[in-house]
């Protein structure tokens, strides 16, 4: 029974999910907007980048949970990579770490 609940809340945190985050992307660093579509599925929307425009990211990202590794609509495996460990941490805090990282 305990097993069924973790799924659960995870599944429902999974859900709901939605966060501003940055990465370093060719040396600069580029802001998202993260939200979760369906199970295993998130978009990122480029919100800002600091470097040369040439180099920016893509503005919209699809974001794939697969079982050892993210995939996704870009051949960068290393921007996925970076955005999806943003998404395992934020889904890995406790409520109230994630209350302190809303600033509430």
């Amino acid at each position: 029974m305990m097993g069924f609940g973790a799924s659960f809340v995870a599944v429902y945190e999974t859900i709901l999910m939605e966060l501003n985050t940055a990465v370093i992307y060719q040396g600069a660093t580029a802001y998202f907007k993260i939200k979760s579509e369906a199970l295993g599925v998130y978009s990122a929307t480029l919100l800002h980048y600091s470097g040369e425009e040439e180099q920016r990211p893509s503005r919209n990202i699809t974001l794939l949970r697969g079982v050892r590794q993210w995939t996704g609509s870009i051949e960068d495996k290393a921007l996925l990579s970076s955005l999806g460990k943003e998404i395992e941490d934020y889904i890995n805090m406790s409520t109230l770490e994630r209350e302190k990282y809303r600033g509430k």
